[in-house]
């Protein structure tokens, strides 16, 4: 970045003793992410907690043919909408990716009120309900881009220090996002096992956790007892080997079994 860009207080952005302490936590816990649904726990808290976002994208691979893009937000995104956003040379991701180049391929912000970049993106962004982003990204030593992570949704105004804590958090996205797709496709379960690894009720169940209902609501609309939904929880948190309900979501989409019915 030409540090004549940025105002004097964005030249040296360095992070106060709160984000010191934040961005330690959010390594230290990046080194215990095995899976996507712990990826999801750790982007949504320790992540979080330094650069709290709505949306993260993350694709890695991209140089080769076992390219990998997810995406982790505290809402579901329908699996029409996700491919049309981010496959294909003409998607929004690669749009981003391209305007990244241009930039230097150093950590570049889109500032909702940045009408340049607006004028670019504007169709896109608000197709998808992306506001505010901040986006950085790894190449190898052809140039070619082997990961990229954008962050939407982020409280405004963006400014320097996002720039800067975007560039610290980037070589513990790459490698942590590495570990844990490597992780899944050597411990993959075969499909068969997966179409019929929740009862219609468990999956039923975890489509109303997906939507944040609590144990006595979800009781109320399908006319059980708490106790009985608690059950339920209990048995889809073991059978999808995972420790607590936003992880229990995040894996069902991971494997398929939520449906993605749901817009933006």
């Amino acid at each position: 970045m030409n540090a004549a860009r940025l105002a004097p207080s964005e030249q040296f952005p360095w992070l106060t003793a709160l984000e010191q302490e934040r961005f330690v936590r959010a390594v230290e816990r990046s080194l215990r992410v095995r899976s996507k649904s712990q990826f999801f726990v750790w982007a949504q808290g320790a992540v979080h907690g330094l650069l709290p976002h709505s949306v993260l994208i993350c694709a890695c691979g991209l140089a080769s043919e076992l390219a990998v893009v997810e995406c982790f937000s505290d809402f579901p995104v329908p699996d029409k909408q996700f491919e049309e956003m981010c496959c294909g040379p003409d998607g929004l991701l690669a749009q981003i990716i391209q305007w990244w180049r241009e930039g230097g391929r150093e950590p570049r912000l889109l500032c909702d009120h940045d009408s340049s970049s607006q004028a670019l993106f504007k169709p896109a962004l608000q197709r998808y309900k992306l506001a505010n982003l901040a986006v950085h990204g790894t190449i190898d030593l052809k140039d070619n881009v082997t990961s990229f992570f954008t962050f939407s949704g982020i409280p405004g105004p963006l400014n320097g220090r996002h720039r800067h804590i975007l560039e610290l958090l980037l070589p513990h996205l790459h490698t942590t996002m590495l570990r844990f797709v490597q992780n899944e496709r050597s411990a993959k379960v075969p499909a068969p096992v997966l179409k019929h690894l929740l009862t219609a009720r468990e999956i039923e169940i975890l489509r109303w956790v997906q939507q944040g209902k609590s144990n006595s609501e979800i009781g109320d609309v399908l006319r059980i007892s708490p106790l009985t939904v608690k059950n339920h929880v209990q048995n889809v948190l073991r059978k999808l080997n995972v420790h607590n309900r936003a992880q229990a979501v995040s894996k069902g989409h991971s494997l398929r079994i939520l449906g993605c019915s749901s817009a933006f």
